[in-house]
């Protein structure tokens, strides 16, 4: 058993306040004439020495370097318990440094844009061999799944097959949408360490269902690492000529909560959806201004892409009759994408699914 006081923070937090506090340290011990240890009965200096170490980091790089003067104050606190309560002015520094920095604003992706990159992976997929054909898959199908579910890029790559409850898995959840579980999320403190998410599409669903059939409980529905991710998702990006616009693996969530305020949902609703603590954390995401102003800002050739991709790829907006263990592995079925549509030419896509509807019919909006 773990003693719970000297384990209460996590090794890596641990880390980071003790390299901030050295930071202090090595800045106080190389200007400073008294002792380190002479600042425990003295407040005043402490916070004089504190907001001069605030100000050096300010000035070396305001944008970056505030959260190390956050864990340097919380250390000073931990390591000088004298002191704690009497470092207010040095809070209200640091406080003064961090409104000056912009908000950190997520680009929201847009439905459209969305879609595309997932026909797009699909058919990538589909011209692919083995373990690569079936990341292509598992990306496409998790491009939908953290847009639909409004998950973090982490806790999109965490997810289970034993955290996916697929509809009438549970006891009363005969909907038609999915719920998948969070274990240890970002903001855990406030909501609990055990959380979940809906994802709100049936069509999305759908294609969470037909991928984890077969699946084994302990089995990661992304089988590879976040870097190779997002290596996919900025080729994808590349493809659609959308590369310019800033989009992320955190766009997905920016998307999908900026995608169901604009259909109705009240922030108050899409607060418990998100799970977000506050409303004004929420307000980062709510940025339907952003979504149209990007949708209106892509190149023509970026529209004609996305546009072709959901006319050409309409077959694969829907899962395939075949499970996906019979996909994979297998020989190159098709060329890739990227020759296609470099020149603007139709592809045709095999005749995997029942024929498809618009993508507007398949993805209609929240009610």
């Amino acid at each position: 058993m773990r003693d719970l006081r000297s384990t209460r923070l996590s090794p890596a937090y641990t880390k980071r306040l003790a390299a901030a506090w050295s930071l202090f340290v090595a800045f106080y011990q190389a200007r400073a004439p008294l002792p380190l240890e002479s600042l425990r009965k003295d407040s005043v200096a402490a916070v004089k020495w504190m907001c001069l170490f605030l100000q050096s980091l300010y000035e070396t790089d305001r944008l970056t370097k505030q959260a190390v003067g956050r864990h340097a104050l919380l250390s000073m606190e931990k390591e000088m318990k004298e002191l704690k309560g009497t470092l207010q002015e040095a809070w209200e520094t640091l406080e003064s440094w961090r409104q000056e920095i912009p908000s950190q604003m997520r680009v929201p992706l847009f439905l459209p844009a969305l879609l595309s990159m997932a026909v797009v992976a699909r058919l990538l997929a589909r011209s692919a061999q083995g373990t690569s054909g079936y990341k292509w898959m598992a990306a496409s199908v998790l491009l939908e799944v953290g847009f639909f579910s409004l998950l973090r890029p982490g806790e999109m790559f965490a997810l289970t097959r034993q955290l996916v409850s697929l509809p009438g898995q549970l006891l009363g959840n005969a909907a038609s949408f999915a719920v998948v579980g969070i274990i240890g999320p970002k903001n855990k403190k406030q909501l609990g360490k055990y959380q979940f998410s809906v994802c709100r599409s049936a069509n999305a669903t759908a294609w969470l269902t037909w991928f984890c059939d077969g699946l084994l409980p302990c089995e990661r529905l992304w089988p590879g690492t976040a870097k190779d991710f997002r290596k996919r998702f900025k080729l994808l990006l590349k493809y659609l000529g959308l590369e310019d616009l800033n989009f992320s693996p955190a766009s997905l969530r920016a998307g999908g909560a900026t995608y169901l305020f604009m259909h109705g949902v009240d922030p108050s609703r899409l607060k418990f959806y998100g799970r977000w603590a506050s409303e004004r954390t929420l307000a980062h995401y709510l940025q339907e201004s952003v979504t149209f102003q990007l949708a209106h800002n892509a190149s023509a050739r970026a529209q004609r892409l996305v546009a072709l991709a959901l006319e050409v790829g309409a077959d694969f907006l829907a899962p395939p009759a075949q499970p996906l263990s019979s996909l994979f592995p297998r020989p190159a079925a098709r060329k890739g994408l990227a020759a296609a549509v470099s020149t603007d030419q139709g592809l045709r896509a095999p005749a995997l699914v029942t024929p498809a509807r618009s993508w507007e019919a398949l993805y209609p909006p929240p009610r």
